[in-house]
């Protein structure tokens, strides 16, 4: 969103917490249809699946959707395995996909999982104003981290828990096998 205001396009975000709650839904649409009403919209995006088909309840404007991970892969659950509420979600995914303007995928293995093939792969991208390459030492050094250490960064974190279908057991015993 930034990225699109620096570059002089007018961006209005709607955030919306489906939580599988209808009243959410319907809230949603709602605050859609009161926006469109300006008729200052060009498009409108779907971050993630589930929030497309309020967008698409709609044929005025075209509408682009993203998707992230879950909606194509799938909720893991505490036990490791896929739960049956994530394989609904994949399956309404593949659907709602079809009712979609454009489709966006942030990387090339999700694409691959679409039935849909004409999607765009957009990665997500790293905001090279917060972050810059620097030297190694330099970077160590304003970390507090030793300078001759090991270490493994593992990005798993999803809404304050870990997210179990990145395998934080098989990144630990890769780790030790190193070691």
């Amino acid at each position: 969103v930034e990225a699109l205001r620096r570059a002089g396009v007018e961006v209005d975000v709607l955030h919306f917490w489906s939580r599988a709650n209808p009243i959410n839904h319907i809230k949603a649409w709602q605050e859609i249809q009161r926006r469109m009403r300006s008729g200052k919209y060009d498009l409108i995006h779907s971050q993630f699946s589930h929030t497309l088909p309020i967008c698409r309840l709609q044929w005025k404007l075209p509408v682009v959707s993203t998707y992230r991970g879950d909606d194509l892969y799938g909720i893991v659950g505490d036990d490791g395995r896929y739960t049956l509420k994530g394989s609904v979600l994949v399956a309404l995914s593949q659907l709602f996909a079809l009712f979609a303007d454009e489709i966006m995928v942030v990387s090339a293995h999700m694409g691959q999982r679409l039935i849909r093939r004409d999607y765009q792969l957009i990665p997500s991208g790293i905001d090279l104003e917060h972050f810059k390459p620097m030297p190694r030492a330099e970077a160590r050094r304003r970390l507090g981290w030793p300078q001759d250490a090991r270490i493994v960064l593992f990005a798993a974190m999803k809404s304050n828990q870990l997210n179990k279908r990145k395998r934080l057991d098989l990144a630990k015993a890769a780790v030790e096998k190193i070691n």
